[in-house]
């Protein structure tokens, strides 16, 4: 017996949810034979018709295949599971990454979608497989169409006369270059909840990271500056401090316009639970 049902997902911020028509999805089950998981055929269809998805784009997992069709202001998806004899027949087959004997459904996705201010460009990808070695067309490409879209553009640390200076950058398989960054010492108390208290030492440097947009990143008309001070403690701090999770041993906190890097920390003394 064929069996239907849908879900309205058109929910609002209260909780609440609207008008079904807008945003939901539905399933037809069509079970063949004796009546268990693999051998029910199942039909999706989604719809947003408040979406801001644009794009054509075709997914292939090992549960089912999704087609979806999007121009704003409207989203449509169609999915087939992939237990349909006709479709599993035709299912691309790789073997199992570290069982090479065992044959699976090969997941890839193909498409062109527009979202998070890129152009995305998909092939044949397999990105629940990625590495950096794949081919462009295994890995998929993508573009940045916002010309407002921010990119960042540099990390510097504080010298002690107040100056700034580049941050130095980790490498693998070197040491951390020595830095020209004023280095702070200061007394740093956390309280855990079962009244014990940490006495630790915060060392804190101050360092400021900034973003342009990208038509605009050779000038600083429009810039975003975040400022923060970079703390690092002696010994484990928080809840989890001797455990099997371990505590914190170092953080970042932002400055508010105008406090030094010890009125910061003490404001993160206030604040901030570990």
């Amino acid at each position: 017996m064929i069996r239907w049902h849908w879900q309205n997902l058109n929910k609002r911020k209260d909780g609440a949810c609207g008008w079904g028509l807008f945003h939901g999805r539905c399933w037809w089950h069509f079970p063949l034979g004796s009546v268990n998981w693999g051998s029910i055929r199942t039909v999706q269809f989604s719809w947003n018709l408040l979406s801001h998805s644009c794009g054509i784009h075709m997914n292939i997992d090992d549960e089912d295949v999704t087609l979806m069709l999007a121009i704003p202001p409207i989203a449509l998806f169609f999915s087939l599971s992939t237990n349909w004899l006709w479709i599993n027949r035709i299912l691309p087959r790789c073997p199992l990454q570290y069982y090479p004997q065992t044959i699976v459904i090969d997941e890839r996705e193909c498409g062109v979608r527009i979202h998070s201010g890129r152009l995305w460009i998909d092939v044949w990808s397999k990105r629940n497989e990625w590495v950096s070695s794949a081919p462009w067309w295994v890995r998929g490409i993508s573009f940045g169409i916002n010309p407002f879209e921010l990119s960042f553009n540099r990390h510097e640390v504080r010298r002690a006369d107040g100056s700034w200076v580049p941050a130095p950058v980790w490498k693998i398989g070197h040491d951390k270059p020595v830095s020209e960054a004023e280095v702070l010492v200061f007394p740093y108390t956390y309280n855990l909840k079962n009244g014990a208290v940490q006495n630790r030492i915060a060392s804190v440097t101050v360092e400021r990271r900034a973003w342009r947009p990208l038509c605009l990143k050779w000038s600083g008309f429009i810039e975003k500056v975040r400022t923060t001070i970079e703390v690092s403690f002696d010994d484990e701090v928080g809840e989890g401090s001797g455990s099997w999770k371990g505590g914190t041993t170092g953080c970042g906190y932002g400055i508010l316009p105008g406090e030094s890097a010890e009125q910061c920390l003490r404001r993160m003394e206030k604040e901030r639970t570990f």
